[in-house]
């Protein structure tokens, strides 16, 4: 049990430790973005997503790389989707790998487990196996291609006059995180972003 007194020590208030800490993590992640907007008191900054009154930017390693002016903007939506740009292609290329180098170590193994073999070194000298490494290297270059399809992330989708643009929040970004930073959003500067994809979220993680 944690007792917290007031300056007075004559009231205090009881509660278990299970309910304190989730309390506790949830002031310091408001904490956190408050501060982050109040440093500048015209933009709200979280994770890779910078909004002020007039623009959107999207900030990798500290600085600039996108910029969306406010006017140009359509529609902003909250979505969680994969960070390949081109899955398809990433599909096809990551399949053709995957393929081509577990074919050529099976045709390998089946090669030395026949008879064939790797030229014998010399005294002294190393040998490395050259076309097998390639090959796993081939095949694991295509696994991660095809993972990397599945790995989705939240961002928001801006859809411009230019075509749309994704930015995609950090991978350790918070879900309650997000809400309160869209939330924040809307109220300082009055932008309308659809985040209907929260309400399916809680409908899913709701239904036994």
């Amino acid at each position: 049990m944690l007792r917290l007194f007031l300056n007075n020590g004559s009231v205090f208030a009881r509660m278990g430790t299970s309910n304190f800490i989730p309390i506790l993590v949830r002031a310091f992640q408001e904490k956190r973005l408050l501060l982050a907007s109040d440093s500048d008191s015209n933009s709200l900054t979280y994770s890779k997503v910078k909004i002020s009154a007039t623009e959107i930017i999207k900030i990798e390693g500290g600085r600039p790389v996108l910029t969306i002016q406010r006017e140009q903007i359509r529609q902003i939506e909250l979505c969680y989707d994969t960070e390949a740009n081109h899955p398809f292609y990433q599909y096809f290329l990551g399949f053709i790998l995957l393929f081509l180098g577990l074919f050529g170590l099976i045709v390998t193994f089946l090669a030395l487990a026949g008879g064939g073999g790797i030229a014998p070194a010399k005294p002294g000298e190393l040998v490395i196996p050259l076309v097998p490494v390639i090959l796993w290297v081939m095949t694991g270059i295509g696994f991660w291609l095809l993972v990397g399809i599945f790995r989705a992330r939240y961002n928001l989708c801006i859809e411009t006059d230019n075509g749309t643009h994704r930015i995609f929040f950090n991978k350790t970004t918070e879900l309650m995180e997000i809400r309160q930073f869209i939330r924040r959003a809307n109220q300082k500067f009055g932008y309308e972003i659809d985040s209907s994809i929260l309400a399916k979220m809680d409908r899913a993680s709701s239904t036994p």
